[in-house]
């Protein structure tokens, strides 16, 4: 099971180390991979930390937090409509979905 974690920080004190102790502390839950970001706005300072657990897809395109545009996002889970998805998306031009996870089913 993956895990994940961040923060918003109001008063901008914490940053990469506290996202890296954090991907530390969940380490146990996904040994396959670990990923985070830090983001800084004139409001807060927003971290998301992910470690990863491989189960269908085995490639880095499961590398998390993952970017489309100006959008991240970390998750725990499995996408389970993901053809009907990628569907919709490639009828609007948009390709999310890695190859190596069309193949798996």
């Amino acid at each position: 099971m993956c895990g994940i974690s961040g923060f918003i920080d109001k008063s901008h004190h914490l940053g990469v180390k506290q996202l890296i102790k954090y991907n530390e502390i969940l380490s146990h839950r996904g040994p396959d991979g670990n990923g985070y970001e830090l983001y800084n706005n004139d409001y807060a300072t927003i971290g998301l930390a992910q470690v990863r657990l491989s189960i269908l897809d085995l490639s880095q395109d499961g590398k998390q937090p993952m970017n489309f545009r100006n959008l991240t996002i970390v998750f725990n889970g499995e996408v389970y409509n993901f053809e009907e998805i990628r569907k919709e998306l490639n009828q609007l031009g948009i390709n999310l979905f890695p190859t190596l996870i069309l193949k798996l089913y």
